[in-house]
């Protein structure tokens, strides 16, 4: 369905992974797995608990809560923050057509950072990037 390169060029564009090598992202591809999604099929409802992220590859996800919703399509991810907790899910997922999503569970994420050390840099490096991007109110300067 997908080849390795193409797992490894659509995990490059992940927000969360942007800070590791592409290189260093093919054991991530390797546990990633395509799968094919119906119009109409419910990917997992708001209270869930977290267990993976998932890439658009082609068609399209809606993201509902309450009366807000959301379209994610081909190339966007969402899901990433379940990568690194089980905290319930924010939305329901819905697949609005026919979808190919390219999906990494916790489990083997955790498993390939453990194993591979340039891996977790690379999140570790993007979740102080962000961290840095919004200080919190109040904080004290951190020297160094």
């Amino acid at each position: 369905m997908l080849t390795l390169v193409e797992k490894v060029l659509i995990l490059a564009e992940v927000p969360l992974l942007r800070r590791v090598g592409t290189a260093d992202l093919a054991p991530l591809a390797q546990a990633a797995r395509a799968t094919d999604v119906e119009k109409g099929e419910l990917l997992y409802q708001l209270g869930d608990a977290s267990d993976a992220l998932r890439v658009v590859v082609k068609g399209r996800v809606r993201l509902t809560r309450e009366r807000q919703s959301i379209d994610v399509t081909d190339g966007e991810c969402f899901g990433a923050w379940a990568l690194l907790d089980s905290q319930p899910r924010h939305f329901t997922a819905t697949v609005v057509e026919r979808s190919l999503l390219l999906e990494l569970d916790r489990d083997a994420f955790v498993d390939v950072m453990a194993d591979h050390v340039n891996v977790a840099r690379g999140v570790l490096a993007e979740l102080a990037a962000r961290r840095r991007a919004v200080p919190a109110p109040n904080e004290d300067m951190e020297l160094g």
